[in-house]
C-alpha cells in the first residue's frame, strides 16, 4: 500500500505542495493499493508513532474521512487553515491511514509528513503621490506611503477671479495595488476604499486609461497581472489633509488563498497650499 499525493487541478500555485501547503491551501491526497470493500479511516495529528484521534487546529477535514473502499483508492481533502494562537503554522503533522481487513478483521496503518508554510500570497497597497488629471509619473515614481505631497491642482479650476474665498482647485492622491509572492499563472481580486478626499475615485489598469470606481467593488485581474492603480479625488486645501488608501478581500482565484495580513492601507498627506487675498490697485 503506498501514500501517492494526487492535487486537485487547480490548487498548486507557487511553491505550494501536498507535503509543504502554504496556510488556506486545499490539496487531495489518494492512497491506492487497497482491496475493495476494506474499511478505510484518516486521522491528522502531530505523532509519527501513533494513530490516534486527531489532534491540531491547522487543518479541516473536507471530504473522505472514512469509509469503505470503492474500487483501489481513496482520497482525503484537507484544507490547511491559518495557524492558531496555541501552535506554530510549521508544526509538522501526519496524514495517518488505518485500514480493515473486513475479511480477517485485521489493521494496517500508514503515514504520511505535512508540514504548512506560512502563507506567502500577499497584496501591498502603496500611495505614491499626487498629481493633476493628466499626472502619470507618480505610478512609476517612488512609493510615498506615510509621506507628503505638495498638490498638483487642475489649472483649470482654481481661478477665483479675485476672490480670497475662490476655489483651489482640486487633485488626485494615486495609490498602486501590487500582487507579491503569489504565482502569475493565477488572476486574482482586490477592492478599495479610503478616508477622506471626495467620493470620486478611479481605477486603471495600466494608469493610463482610468474608469469611475465604486467604493469595496471587487476588480478582477487576469494572469500575470500583477499590478492595478486607484486614484482619490481631493479638494485641494489651506489645511493638511490626510488620504489613506485601504486594500480589502484580496484574493488568488483558482488558489482562493487571501492575503493573510489584508486589509492593508497606505496613506500621504496632501500639503495645504497658502491662502492668497485679492488684488487691489492705484
Amino acid at each position: 500500500m503506498m501514500l501517492a499525493l494526487v492535487v486537485v487541478a487547480g490548487s498548486v500555485f507557487g511553491q505550494s505542495t501536498p507535503i509543504t501547503p502554504y496556510e488556506g491551501a486545499t490539496h487531495t491526497y489518494t492512497v491506492d493499493g487497497l482491496s475493495a470493500t476494506d474499511h478505510f479511516a484518516f486521522v491528522i495529528n502531530h505523532s509519527s508513532t501513533d494513530y490516534s484521534a486527531s489532534t491540531g487546529a491547522n487543518f479541516t477535514i473536507n471530504s473522505g474521512q472514512s469509509g469503505d473502499v470503492v474500487g483501489t483508492t481513496t482520497t482525503l481533502s484537507v484544507k490547511w487553515v491559518v495557524g492558531s494562537a496555541s501552535e506554530a503554522a510549521s508544526d509538522p503533522y501526519y496524514i495517518w491511514i488505518r485500514v480493515q481487513d473486513i475479511t480477517t478483521g485485521c489493521y494496517n496503518y500508514r503515514h504520511l509528513t505535512v508540514t504548512p508554510v506560512a502563507n506567502a500570497i500577499d497584496f501591498i497597497v502603496a500611495a505614491v503621490g499626487t498629481g493633476n488629471e493628466a499626472y502619470s509619473g507618480a505610478i512609476a515614481g517612488d512609493d510615498i506611503g506615510g509621506g507628503s505631497d505638495c498638490a498638483v491642482p487642475f489649472d483649470f479650476d482654481y481661478n477665483s477671479d479675485n476672490s480670497s474665498a475662490g476655489d483651489n482647485g482640486t487633485t488626485y492622491t494615486y495609490f498602486r495595488v501590487t500582487r507579491v509572492n503569489g504565482s502569475a499563472s493565477y488572476g486574482w481580486t482586490t477592492n478599495f476604499s479610503k478616508t477622506n478626499g471626495t467620493a470620486t475615485i478611479q481605477e486603471s489598469a495600466n494608469g493610463t486609461i482610468w474608469t469611475a470606481y465604486t467604493t469595496g467593488a471587487t476588480v478582477t485581474k487576469g494572469v500575470a497581472a500583477n499590478v492595478h492603480y486607484f486614484r482619490v479625488l481631493v479638494d485641494v486645501s489651506t489645511t493638511d489633509q490626510l488620504i489613506t488608501g485601504i486594500i480589502t478581500g484580496s484574493v488568488e482565484l483558482t488558489t482562493l488563498l487571501s492575503d493573510g495580513d489584508s486589509p492593508e492601507s497606505d496613506n500621504l498627506t496632501v500639503k495645504s497650499v497658502p491662502t492668497i487675498g485679492t488684488f487691489s490697485g492705484n
